[in-house]
């Protein structure tokens, strides 16, 4: 069975909150998973990549902390 890579994408938007998507680098696709507030982002991407991982994908991370 292949293993696809699922970048997790964090992005702060501020001192308070943070949005989350996931991106498949081979279809170049990005889906938005909302936005979150920093206090929970530990468990919140943890559990996305332990979500992932269970599911047997390759999981990587991408962080932006400035603006674009």
């Amino acid at each position: 069975m292949r293993q696809l890579e699922c970048r997790i994408v964090i992005t702060h938007v501020g001192p308070q909150r943070f949005t989350l998507g996931m991106f498949d680098p081979v279809s170049m696709c990005h889906e938005p998973l909302g936005e979150h507030p920093t206090s929970d982002i530990e468990r919140i991407v943890g559990d996305l990549r332990t979500r992932m991982e269970r599911e047997r994908h390759v999981v990587s991370f991408s962080e932006v902390t400035g603006p674009r």
